[in-house]
């Protein structure tokens, strides 16, 4: 349940600019290829893949690729879609186990209250608000 940002330009890989790049992510989100293929390696896993125009392939934060142009002709630009700030699994998970306990904190209380002034005499619970 996580939307993605606008993507923002890396860089261009060509002749004249440069056959190799070398980038970091400092957040997940997906690297996606425009213009002509590209051979993109994510250091330390070891996976070589060509990725083709509209291409993208995930990273994760602090995942580090090397890409080049395939073609010694090819001119690429590559563009970062950083993954919105959202709860992922799990602070959905944490966000909802804090809103357990502070519910039943708050139903202790209640019956805390309706002990102390008895049950069926009439008496307003004050969580009910004036009838």
């Amino acid at each position: 349940m996580q939307a993605m940002h606008q993507s923002r330009p890396l860089g261009v890989l060509g002749p004249g600019s440069g056959r190799t790049l070398r980038w970091r992510a400092s957040e997940a989100g997906t690297l996606i290829v425009h213009g002509s293929a590209l051979w993109v390696t994510r250091t330390g896993g070891g996976d070589d893949l060509v990725l083709n125009p509209g291409e993208g392939l995930s990273l994760h934060r602090g995942d580090e690729v090397v890409a080049e142009t395939w073609r010694a002709d090819g001119q690429a630009q590559l563009h970062w879609q950083a993954e919105a700030q959202g709860l992922g699994t799990r602070g959905f998970w944490e966000a909802l186990a804090r809103g357990a306990e502070a519910a039943a904190r708050i139903l202790g209380r209640l019956a805390d209250w309706a002990r102390a002034h008895g049950t069926g005499t009439g008496t307003a619970c004050p969580a009910a608000g004036a009838r």
